[in-house]
Order: C-alpha cells, then sequence, then structure tokens
C-alpha cells in the first residue's frame, strides 16, 4: 500500500517537473517569433512533450505551433488546429489570445481562397486589438485587410487599412513594419497609375531604411528591386544604382535582369547577355525561403500564373473520379466561365491570359475569368481538400511521418549506408548540400521528394516489416 502511495507520489511530481520544463519551452517559443525566428522556434516545438499540459496550455501550444509555420512559410492545409485554440479562448474569455488565435485562422484561410471569411474573422481580431490597445495586433490586423482589399481591386480601402498600419507603426516604433507599410502602398498606387503617390512612398520608405538595426537592413532586396523598377523607364542612372544595391544585399535573377533591360536600352547588347545569363545562373539555395520575392520578370510571372492554374481542373477531375464531388456540384458561375474539364479550364485561362495581355505593358486575366479561378479555388478547398482526410485519417498519417523521419534520421546518425536515404537520395547530393544542411533537414528533403505511393512502400518496409 506505501509503495504504490509513494509510486503515485512520484509519479505526479515527475509529471509536475516535466510540465514546468514544457513551460519554459512556451515562452522561448513565444519570444524566438517575436524576434521573427520561426525555423528556431519549430525546432523547439518539435521536441515539446505536451502530454501534461492541460486546456490552456494546448492551446496556448497549438496557438505558438500555427504561428511559427506561417512565418516560416511551410504549408498549412487545414485551421483545425487554430480552431481549437479560439474554441477554447472564447470559451475561457482569453481575449487577447484570442485576438492572435482570430489573426492567425484569418492568415491560413485567405490562402485557401477564402478571403472574404478572412476579412470577417479580421474584423473580430481588429475589435479585440482596439478594445485591448494591443498595437501589433492592430498593426497586422490593418495590414492584412488592406492587402486583402488589393486582391478585388478596392484599391481605395486597401489605402485606407494601410495607412492605419503605417500609424500603428509609427507608435509602436516598428521600423521595419513601417518600411513595409510604405512599400505595399507604393504598390497600390502603381496599380492605380499614381506615380506621384508611388515615388511619395517609395522615398517615405526609403528614409525610414536609415532606422532599422543593421540585422534587418539584409532583408531590403524587394524594396531596391522596388525602386530600381519604377526608375526604370525615368532615370536609367537612378535605377541602375538600386539595382547594384539590391545585389550588394544578395544575387539575385531580377536584379540582373533590370540591369540587363538597362543596357539594352543603352543598346550594349553584350554586356546586357552578360548579366542576364549571370541572372539565370543563381543557385535556387540562394532564396532562404518561399514567397521571399515577388516576380519581376515576364517568364516569371508567367509561371507563377502556370503554377496557381496549373491544380485546379486536374484536382476537380480528381475528385469526380474518387466520388468526393459531383460534375453537377459545380456552381454553373464556375463551369460557364472556365469550363468543367481539366483541358477546358486550362484552355480558357491561357487564352483570356494572351487575349488581356498581348501588346500591353503588363500580365493580367480578365475580370470574370479571374473571379472565376478564385471561386473555383474556394470550392476545391471547401468540398475537396478539407474534406479529403477525416482527422482519424491525418493522425494516422502524422504518425506515419514521424515514424520514418526517426527511422531516416537514425540511419543518418549512425552512418546507415545501406539505407534508401543514402543510396536513392544523400549519394546524388553534391558535397556543398552534404555539408551545410543538418541531418534534419536532409530527412525532409528527402521525404517531401517522395510520391503517395513510394512513402507507403517506404513506410511498409521501414516499420511495418521490422
Amino acid at each position: 500500500m506505501y509503495r504504490l502511495f509513494w509510486s503515485f507520489i512520484l509519479l505526479f511530481l515527475g509529471g509536475c517537473s516535466q510540465s514546468i520544463k514544457e513551460d519554459d519551452k512556451l515562452i522561448t517559443i513565444d519570444s524566438l517569433l517575436m524576434e521573427e525566428l520561426p525555423d528556431s522556434a519549430l525546432n523547439i516545438i518539435k521536441s515539446i512533450d505536451y502530454t501534461f499540459f492541460d486546456e490552456d496550455k494546448k492551446a496556448y501550444f497549438n496557438l505558438l505551433k500555427t504561428q511559427a509555420l506561417y512565418k516560416a512559410y511551410l504549408p498549412i492545409h487545414s485551421d483545425s488546429i487554430i480552431n481549437s485554440s479560439i474554441s477554447y479562448y472564447e470559451e475561457s474569455n482569453n481575449t487577447q489570445k484570442l485576438g492572435w488565435a482570430y489573426f492567425y485562422k484569418a492568415c491560413i484561410i485567405s490562402e485557401m481562397g477564402k478571403e472574404k471569411e478572412a476579412l470577417d474573422i479580421l474584423k473580430k481580431a481588429e475589435d479585440i486589438a482596439n478594445n485591448s490597445n494591443d498595437k501589433i495586433l492592430l498593426h497586422n490586423t490593418y495590414f492584412h485587410i488592406g492587402s486583402i482589399n488589393t486582391l478585388y481591386h478596392e484599391n481605395l480601402l486597401a489605402i485606407k487599412y494601410l495607412k492605419k498600419a503605417s500609424i500603428t507603426s509609427k507608435q509602436t516604433r516598428k521600423f521595419n513594419h513601417l518600411m513595409f507599410d510604405y512599400e505595399k502602398l507604393a504598390k497600390v498606387y502603381a496599380e492605380m497609375g499614381e506615380e506621384d503617390s508611388v515615388r511619395y512612398y517609395l522615398n517615405k520608405a526609403l528614409a525610414v531604411v536609415d532606422s532599422l538595426p543593421k540585422s534587418q537592413k539584409n532583408d531590403l532586396n524587394r524594396l531596391w528591386l522596388l525602386f530600381g523598377n519604377f526608375y526604370l523607364d525615368k532615370d536609367l542612372h537612378l535605377s541602375k544604382q538600386f539595382y547594384e544595391r539590391s545585389l550588394a544585399v544578395k544575387p539575385h535573377e531580377s536584379a540582373y535582369a533590370g540591369l540587363a533591360l538597362i543596357k539594352l536600352r543603352q543598346k550594349d547588347t553584350i554586356s546586357a547577355k552578360n548579366l542576364f545569363e549571370k541572372g539565370a545562373a543563381i543557385d535556387l539555395k540562394e532564396f532562404s525561403k518561399s514567397g521571399e520575392y515577388d516576380p519581376y520578370t515576364w517568364e516569371a510571372c508567367v509561371v507563377k500564373i502556370a503554377d496557381k492554374i496549373s491544380y485546379l481542373g486536374r484536382d476537380i477531375e480528381d475528385a469526380i473520379r474518387l466520388g468526393l464531388i459531383d460534375i453537377n456540384s459545380i456552381p454553373k458561375n464556375i463551369t460557364e466561365v472556365l469550363g468543367t474539364t481539366n483541358r477546358e479550364i486550362v484552355n480558357t485561362i491561357i487564352l483570356d491570359v494572351i487575349e488581356n495581355s498581348i501588346d500591353k505593358p503588363y500580365i493580367k486575366l480578365s475580370d470574370n475569368v479571374y473571379k472565376a479561378i478564385k471561386d473555383l479555388k474556394k470550392f476545391n478547398y471547401e468540398n475537396i481538400y478539407d474534406k479529403a482526410n477525416t482527422k482519424e485519417d491525418i493522425k494516422n498519417y502524422t504518425l506515419m511521418f514521424n515514424k520514418l523521419f526517426d527511422k531516416y534520421l537514425d540511419d543518418l546518425n549512425n552512418h546507415n549506408y545501406l539505407s534508401s536515404i543514402y543510396t536513392l537520395f544523400l549519394d546524388q547530393m553534391n558535397e556543398d548540400y552534404k555539408n551545410n544542411n543538418s541531418n534534419e533537414r536532409i530527412v525532409i528533403d528527402y521525404i517531401a521528394g517522395m510520391t503517395d505511393d513510394y512513402f507507403l512502400g517506404e513506410y511498409k518496409r521501414n516499420i511495418i516489416n521490422n
């Protein structure tokens, strides 16, 4: 009896000790995210055992995890995790964290094509931020409301919110935020063709640069490229200076392309050719994260559009074949514009891009085709992606990923050269890749490149049959 009693006490104390230890990790993660270090935060998140967490800590953990994934530009295919935080914070009346949970839910669903719903949720976050005087949340909410409105060409409304964002940036002395507020305002005015306003906000952004700490001045490529593009048709000498400033921060194809265009206008075709070749030779590993740069060449713009539309029709056909949807369930406002098969959808969009871009200084879609694409994307999320897997399926897939990850990591740490991660992946990589990536990163890259069938086969060979 006494042995049982003391065993219970030790187990309880051990659980408390574990919980305290994990609490410290949550505080560290929060600090790392405030310092814009999401990759470091994710490394700690992976090490956390939340078995002993109560509901409050679980909600906090899920909020931090969502925030880290979003800031690291990693795909978030469902809002289920952040919804659990929202449910808890609504019931517990924790308005401060509820505001941030609303904000990140809006970020997630806006990328799923649900911008209208995201705007409604951002308004909730805005109300909480105003009532709690949370200036950082208020800035982020204003900025995202402004950004979403640009997608609908509601430029005056976008400008209203972006100006509000810039005011809160000044109040909090977040000069990196202020710089991007001005940059975004310049882009909106550029779309409206108001050059004086573009110049005004670009110069305001430039004035903010001097207030940035040195560590943040390495993230100015987008601003220098925007300046270079703006002055390309106005002042070649000034345009050249900004492209060169961009290259001084980090070699980038767009800066070389801009300099090449300047040389072409100066009739120096040999130098232009050399600059284009330099840009084409840049290693993709120079990019530190997805979404780091907007496309700045015609080719890059075409690729971005192609990437956005390539999966829409194909996923419709796959979903019909699998019985997830019926062809008649697709709204007529979509099918009457785009068609019903992948061939029809892709053909419609390609022809529309050509018709609306030929002999124009831009690449664009017509308004009705653009709206149909947005509606189709929203339809796909609501009827295919969000319903493709049950919570139990996702739980099982997560378990399988984790087990394979641990297996490959163990193979690398123990130099198991017969493992497929060596024979089929790492042996094909150059020394630069091997020397400059952690074992964890190598495992992630290997799994990320697997097809579904190959992944299932590897799980069977390495986990089930062992």
